[in-house]
């Protein structure tokens, strides 16, 4: 599990849904702003823009209202590039999820704040000369190179017309970057180009990597290595070794209920069957010698632990009969399962939703992961596979 894996357990309920909207509405409102200031004979911007001068002497709204600055005058081109922003966007929030999105459109703006403060002490003249054109330019373009760096092998038409895969898209990019640092020699468009870079580097490092293994993992790889040194393929492996598995027969030499297959072959230790036959499926008795549910073909047969009918018949299908009363033929499948979380159908590996808490969401099983493991939209393309 990743690093924001961990952040979006914590504080995935603090998300922003769908933040790319609200993006271009930062554009299309700096963009009506300038408009009315060209009409007006004002300039409205002015006291919106970043300036580290007036933010010390007390305006502090400017730490925020930056954001709403326009990257340059309003053409076709601006157009083409808000609709591209919104695109990449919107599919960049169904590939990552809206924690992980927000969390790589906000650190880029703190990013350059801190940037833009740093700018500052190198060169406050250029800084507070050149403050109009401190924007959110850079962290907008840095969502395609996010959608790049995720699909690679994506297919893009430079000019409309050469098709070229993202990852050449990326190596072009970041040599323009690099000339442009070099060749500029602006200390604005310096800190905004490396706020922007340093984002990518630091979500990156944040989406991939994730702690390290431990104490007691590493001694079980440690264990599984030494148990599986030397020996050949097909051979069978002492599973008592490393993972901690009974291989059928205990200490002492008795079948304590599990044959050499990993498989519970009916029998406990005490030599007493405690409802499993031996082809490890439930026969319908527990270890007190109870119907406890399950008939001799592993099906519900319609009666708990307690001999009251839970709710499901013979044949494995919900009854209606929830709690031992009133048999609906119909079921009453709310009632069954109510609000309670425990009850849910489905549940998301990574976030723990159901379909309890939003009926919209969906989920599927990854076909790449070592079990049954079920995500949510969300996670079902950014997760870590469990091996």
């Amino acid at each position: 599990m990743s690093w924001l894996d961990r952040l979006e357990r914590k504080f995935g309920r603090h998300v922003i849904h769908h933040l790319t909207p609200l993006i271009i509405v930062t554009y299309v409102t700096g963009y009506i702003l300038e408009l009315m200031g060209k009409a007006m004979g004002t300039s409205p911007l002015s006291i919106l823009c970043f300036s580290p001068t007036l933010i010390m002497r007390g305006q502090v709204w400017r730490l925020v209202t930056w954001v709403l600055m326009p990257p340059g005058g309003i053409d076709f081109w601006t157009i083409l590039m808000l609709i591209c922003i919104y695109q990449q966007g919107v599919m960049l929030e169904h590939v990552w999820g809206d924690f992980k999105f927000d969390f790589y459109i906000f650190n880029g703006l703190i990013l350059t704040l801190i940037a833009g403060f740093i700018g500052f002490a190198v060169s406050p003249a250029e800084m507070e000369l050149y403050a109009i054109y401190f924007s959110t330019y850079y962290i907008a373009l840095s969502v395609f190179l996010g959608l790049a760096l995720t699909f690679p092998d994506m297919e893009f038409r430079f000019m409309f017309l050469i098709p070229i895969r993202a990852k050449y898209l990326v190596v072009f990019y970041a040599a323009y970057l690099l000339y442009v640092l070099i060749a500029g020699r602006s200390v604005l468009t310096g800190a905004l180009i490396i706020a922007s870079a340093a984002n990518m580097v630091l979500f990156f490092f944040l989406y991939r990597k994730g702690p390290g293994l431990t104490r007691q993992q590493k001694k079980m790889r440690r264990n599984f290595r030494n148990a599986t040194r030397g020996q050949n393929r097909g051979e069978k492996i002492n599973r008592t070794a490393f993972g901690g598995e009974n291989n059928g027969w205990n200490q002492n030499q008795q079948n304590n209920g599990w044959n050499q297959n990993g498989e519970n072959n009916g029998w406990n230790g005490n030599g007493q069957n405690n409802g499993w036959n031996q082809n490890g499926q439930n026969n319908g008795w527990n270890q007190n010698g109870q119907n406890n549910g399950w008939n001799q073909n592993g099906q519900n047969n319609g009666w708990n632990q307690n001999s009251q009918n839970n709710g499901w018949d013979q044949n494995g299908q919900n009854s209606g009969r929830g709690d031992g009363t009133a048999k609906n033929p119909r079921g009453n499948q709310q009632r069954m399962r109510g609000y309670d979380k425990r009850n849910a159908v489905h549940r998301c590996t990574i976030c723990g939703r159901t379909e309890l808490d939003d009926p919209n969401l969906e989920f599927r099983y990854c076909s790449k992961c070592n079990g049954a493991y079920e995500y949510c939209q969300d996670h079902l393309y950014n997760h870590e596979h469990i091996r």
